[in-house]
């Protein structure tokens, strides 16, 4: 259940920039349709580019590729909040989804590593649906925000300080994790 819990925060980052982009931009002055597509489409290149990443980063633990993932999430967001102009928000938006991208795999390699053969596949269909209830809420919840931050871009940088501390917490955890690793080897030792 943590893990779903981590990927409904990974799903709803993810679906953020996709259902949100054009919006963002149209409050950053650009009105054609077609320079809102051309940057949206530079920005959506970093999702491959992010998984083609995960294949060099595969060999790190968990947590540290959660705190890859949710940290270049977090500084897309953070830059995307805070752009002045439509160019920025682009590379803000093209960091975040190099994150995305990474954050897919790392998810569901997490969600199903330790899972028995004979349950794997309720795993994976757990994993799924928590993906997919994120990539649901995510407009609402980022509409829902913005009249109370004060609009669209203030949410984007609230979704940045969010993601940010998850990438946080995942350092934490994989700190906490390897102490006990070591004490446990210790222990064996002595």
């Amino acid at each position: 259940m943590g893990i779903c819990a981590v990927t409904l925060l990974g799903s709803t980052s993810f679906y953020t920039v996709i259902t949100k982009n054009a919006e963002a931009l149209v409050a950053l002055g650009v009105s054609d349709p077609a320079r809102i597509g051309g940057l949206s489409t530079i920005a959506s290149i970093g999702v491959p580019l992010g998984t083609f990443l995960y294949w060099i980063l595969a060999r790190l633990p968990i947590p540290w590729l959660l705190f890859v993932d949710f940290a270049l999430i977090g500084l897309g967001f953070s830059v995307m909040g805070r752009a002045a102009d439509p160019t920025a928000y682009m590379w803000g938006s093209f960091i975040n989804q190099v994150g995305c991208g990474l954050v897919l795999p790392s998810l569901l390699v997490w969600a199903t590593r330790g899972l028995a053969f004979n349950i794997r596949g309720r795993g994976t269909g757990m994993w799924s649906a928590a993906f997919a209830i994120g990539q649901f809420l995510s407009g609402m919840i980022i509409t829902a925000l913005s009249k109370p931050l004060g609009g669209l871009l203030p949410t984007l940088s609230a979704m940045g300080g969010l993601n940010l501390a998850a990438a946080a917490t995942a350092v934490g955890a994989g700190l906490i994790l390897r102490g006990n690793a070591t004490r446990t080897k210790r222990v064996e030792y002595l």
